[in-house]
């Protein structure tokens, strides 16, 4: 059975702040110092999946994570221990059907995004280390990623700016994720277009986007491979990292 109190520590900002939101007996709270830790941000990308608690080594990790959102939500990673080896995703209804483990392998001082992929009845964690700038005060340039996590995909991707008339992203194998990329002064206001590199096809066209100065989003292309309507359309989603 996984533990039913969580404790973590929450990365707004420097310096780091503890939140314990289970008993008050301080002989529960894990204490570690900063050469310690990891920093997680996680993303429910599982098709069908329910409202899911995330666990590392069966302690209770996160609030509740439905599909298609980060956690944190906000511009924030969790701080965890980097001795973690096991991450689990579980459903938190009362018929607790879904559970996936999935062995972790984390190390301290580093930025991790885990996102649950594929769907609730073949799950996959897609663990990625966020290797993220750190802009000077003075920077203004946006930088963007791009992550494939098309249900069963077997094709590349790439983002293309109407604005600049290029690809700016990719290609982007199946399950993968690019590294980070600049791609202009910010803030900056896109019209962006997915396109398959094998077939040339686009998959989806997101209007109207505004990446913020010095930050660090990024993309990820979710649901059924030529699906355009439905329950899972092929979808061109966003999370802030920095």
């Amino acid at each position: 059975m996984f533990k039913h109190t969580f404790k973590y520590l929450a990365l707004l900002a420097l310096p780091l702040t503890m939140i314990n939101c289970g008993k008050d007996d301080s002989s529960e709270v894990p204490h570690f110092s900063v050469d310690q830790l990891a920093m997680v941000k996680f993303y429910n990308s599982a098709l069908g999946s329910p409202v899911v608690g995330v666990y590392l080594d069966g302690a209770r990790v996160n609030n509740t994570t439905a599909y298609a959102t980060a956690f944190p939500s906000v511009v924030a990673y969790m701080a965890v221990s980097a001795d973690s080896k096991e991450i689990t995703a579980a459903d938190t209804s009362a018929t607790a059907k879904f559970t996936h483990k999935a062995p972790l392998s984390l190390q301290a001082g580093k930025y991790y995004s885990a996102i649950l992929v594929d769907s609730i009845t073949k799950a996959n964690w897609l663990v990625v280390e966020d290797v993220i700038a750190n802009p000077k005060p003075t920077d203004s340039i946006a930088r963007i990623r791009l992550g494939n996590i098309l249900y069963n995909g077997t094709n590349g991707i790439e983002v293309i700016s109407r604005k600049l008339q290029k690809t700016i992203v990719g290609p982007v194998a199946p399950k993968a994720m690019s590294a980070f990329v600049e791609i202009s002064k910010a803030p900056y206001t896109d019209t962006l277009y997915v396109r398959d590199v094998v077939t040339q096809k686009y998959l989806d066209t997101v209007n109207t986007v505004t990446f913020g100065n010095s930050r660090s989003y990024t993309l990820l292309l979710r649901g059924i491979p030529g699906a355009y309507t439905g329950t899972h359309p092929m979808t061109l989603v966003t999370y802030t990292n920095r």
